[in-house]
C-alpha cells in the first residue's frame, strides 16, 4: 500500500514539474498579447488626437500616420483608419495647395495692376505738364501725339469727377482724351489729378482716364 502511495506522489510531482513550463510559456504569450493589444490601443487613440490636432500641418499628419504603419501591428480597424485618414490628408493638401496657387496668381496679377497703374500715371502727369509748358504750339501738338500713344484711341472718354462722396462720384460733362489735352495746350495749365485709369483688355492700353478735379 505505501508502494501505491509513494507511485502517486511521484506521478503527481511529475505532472506538476511538467505543467510549470506549459504555465510559464502561456503566461508569456498571453502578456505579449496584450502587450500588442495594448500598442494597437495607443496606435488608435495618437492617430485620432492627430486628426483632431488643428496646429498640426497636414505633412506632421502624414509622417504620424507613417509612424504607425512601421509599427507593423496587424489589425484590421487599425489599418483602414489609417488609409481612410491618408487618403483625406492628401485630398486635402491637394486642395490647399490649388488654393495657395491661385492666391498667388491673384497676388502677381494685382502687383502688376498696380505697377501698371503707376507707370500710366507717372507718364500722362509727364505729359500734362510737358504740354502746358510747350514754349511753342508746334512742340505741344508734338506732345499731344506722343501722349495719345498711350490710349487706345484719341476718343478714349476722359470723365472729371466734380463731387465724391463715399463711393458716389458726380462727373463734369464727358470729354475725350484729344479734346482735353487740347485743352492743357490752350490754357496751359491742369489741375485735376488722376483717380483712376481703365486698361483695354485687347490692346492693353488706357481706354478710359477718370480725373479727380
Amino acid at each position: 500500500m505505501q508502494r501505491v502511495y509513494k507511485f502517486l506522489s511521484i506521478l503527481i510531482v511529475c505532472s506538476l514539474v511538467v505543467s510549470l513550463p506549459a504555465c510559464k510559456t502561456q503566461k508569456k504569450a498571453t502578456e505579449a498579447s496584450l502587450s500588442v493589444q495594448q500598442q494597437i490601443d495607443q496606435a488608435k487613440k495618437r492617430l485620432a488626437e492627430t486628426m483632431d490636432n488643428e496646429n498640426l500641418s497636414i505633412e506632421s499628419k502624414l509622417n504620424v500616420i507613417d509612424e504607425i504603419r512601421n509599427l507593423n501591428l496587424s489589425d484590421a480597424t487599425l489599418t483602414a483608419a489609417l488609409n481612410k485618414n491618408e487618403q483625406f490628408l492628401k485630398e486635402q493638401k491637394v486642395i490647399e495647395e490649388e488654393v495657395e496657387r491661385r492666391r498667388l496668381e491673384r497676388e502677381a496679377e494685382e502687383n502688376a495692376r498696380k505697377e501698371k497703374f503707376a507707370k500710366a500715371k507717372t507718364e500722362i502727369l509727364s505729359f500734362f505738364n510737358r504740354i502746358s509748358q510747350a514754349p511753342d504750339i508746334e512742340t505741344a501738338n508734338q506732345l499731344i501725339e506722343e501722349a495719345l500713344t498711350l490710349f487706345d484711341s484719341k476718343h478714349s472718354p476722359v470723365l472729371v469727377i466734380v463731387k465724391k462722396t463715399g463711393s458716389l462720384k458726380e462727373y463734369d460733362r464727358p470729354s475725350s482724351i484729344m479734346r482735353y489735352l487740347e485743352h492743357i495746350k490752350d490754357c496751359k495749365t491742369y489741375e485735376n489729378n488722376i483717380e483712376n485709369i481703365t486698361f483695354s483688355d485687347e490692346s492693353g492700353k488706357i481706354s478710359e482716364l477718370e480725373l479727380l478735379k
